[in-house]
Formats: structure tokens, sequence, C-alpha cells
């Protein structure tokens, strides 16, 4: 009889620090967003880059940076 006691006991307490934790988040990015595109700017990739980059700035409400890495066959912008 011991057992679900304890198990309860756990569970309250459990149930107690969730509210702290959940508030001691921060908001998720807490900084701007850098997009790379690998492709040089004005190109149909930067483009949409550039469209995505709008979608992630009203989703997360974060500044998205577009950063065009033209060169070495994309192999900048990939590293």
């Amino acid at each position: 009889m011991a057992l679900p006691r304890r198990r309860a006991l756990l569970g309250l307490g459990g149930a107690l620090l969730a509210p702290r934790c959940r508030a001691r988040q921060d908001r998720w990015p807490s900084q701007p967003i850098k997009l790379v595109v690998p492709y040089p700017p004005g190109a149909l990739t930067d483009v949409l880059g550039r469209m995505v980059g709008e979608r992630l700035n009203m989703a997360f409400g974060q500044p998205v940076m577009i950063d065009n890495k033209a060169g070495a066959a994309t192999q900048l912008g990939a590293s």
C-alpha cells in the first residue's frame, strides 16, 4: 500500500514543478535566422529562398537574413 502513495506523491511533486519549467523556457528562436542559399543573388533559387524566409519570419516572429554563397558548384553554400 505504500507504493501507490509514493507514486502519488512523486506525481504531485512533478505536477507542482511543471509550471516553473514552462515559465523559464525562452521563446525559440531567440536570434535572427540565417538562411543560406548556395546560388547567386537574382537567380530563381534566390527568389524562392526569400519567399521561404518571409514565411519563416511570419511563423517564428524573427527576422530572416538571406545569405547567398555562390561558387564552387554550390559547395561553399553547402558547407
